[in-house]
């Protein structure tokens, strides 16, 4: 299982137990199993696989994600996270309502979503 995770992946899983978080909430951040990040934080996994996308400038990347995590995990408003990414509300808003709201918020699938919904546009520029 750990093989298939991208650099960004494990350091995020690092981070966040650095953080504190449980194996599980880890796992559901990263999108794997909690034995897998088990592995990774043990040092005990193959290569990572390369990131395969980084966002245009301007747009929310991974680690502006994990900071709008780490935000909802402390309690904080869409404002006091925004103001944190020097970022309007509205865009952190939209980020976390477009990814299951406050409670359901997951780093590495917002990220793969956005992603996809890039590529999606670039297919309809190119039709």
């Amino acid at each position: 299982m750990t093989a298939h995770l991208t650099s960004f992946q494990r350091d995020l899983a690092r981070r966040l137990r650095s953080k504190g978080m449980s194996l599980r909430d880890i796992a559901k951040e990263v999108g794997c199993s909690h034995s897998g990040i088990d592995v990774v934080l043990r040092g005990q996994s193959r290569d990572a696989k390369p990131d395969i996308w980084t966002p245009c400038a301007g747009h929310l990347n991974a680690s502006d994600r994990e900071e709008i995590l780490l935000g909802l995990h402390r309690g904080e408003s869409m404002s006091a996270i925004a103001c944190t990414l020097e970022r309007s509300s509205s865009t952190v808003t939209r980020e976390v309502k477009a990814n299951g709201g406050p409670e359901a918020y997951r780093v590495w699938s917002a990220h793969i979503r956005a992603r996809e919904h890039i590529t999606y546009e670039k297919q309809l520029i190119n039709a």
